[in-house]
C-alpha cells in the first residue's frame, strides 16, 4: 500500500511542477503556437476562442506558504468561468491566467483567490 502512495505523491508532483517551479511563460508559448483554442466552460460546455479573442492576466498571490498552496490557488483559477489555463508560481508568488474576458476579468480572478485566504492583487 505504501507504493500507492508514493505513486500518487509523484502523480501530483508531476501534474503540478511547471506552475509551482515558475514556468508561467511556458503558457504564453504554448498559447501562442495554435491560433484557435477551445474554451471549456462550466457545465462541459465548449466555446471555440480565437488566440486573439483570449487575454492573459497576472496577479500577485500573498500567503502562499506550503507546497499545495500553489496547487489550490490553480484549481480554484480553472473553476472560475471563462478560464483557459493557470499556471501559479510558489516561487514568485504569481498566477499567470489565460481567460476569456467576456466571460470573466482579471478583478474578477483576484476575488476569486482572495476570497480563499490568499490576498490577490492585479499586476498587470
Amino acid at each position: 500500500m505504501a507504493g500507492a502512495g508514493i505513486l500518487v505523491a509523484g502523480t501530483i508532483v508531476a501534474a503540478t511542477s511547471l506552475g509551482y517551479y515558475g514556468a508561467p511563460q511556458l503558457a504564453e508559448a504554448q498559447l501562442s503556437k495554435s491560433t484557435k483554442t477551445t474554451v471549456q466552460l462550466v457545465g462541459g460546455q465548449s466555446t471555440p476562442a480565437t488566440k486573439a479573442s483570449l487575454h492573459m492576466a497576472t496577479l500577485k498571490v500573498d500567503k502562499m506558504y506550503c507546497a499545495s498552496c500553489p496547487f489550490i490557488v490553480r484549481q480554484s483559477l480553472e473553476n472560475v468561468n471563462g478560464v483557459v489555463k493557470a499556471d501559479v508560481s510558489y516561487r514568485t508568488k504569481t498566477a499567470i491566467v489565460t481567460f476569456d474576458p467576456r466571460k470573466t476579468s482579471p478583478v474578477r480572478l483576484a476575488s476569486s483567490v482572495s476570497e480563499l485566504g490568499y490576498p490577490t492583487s492585479v499586476i498587470k
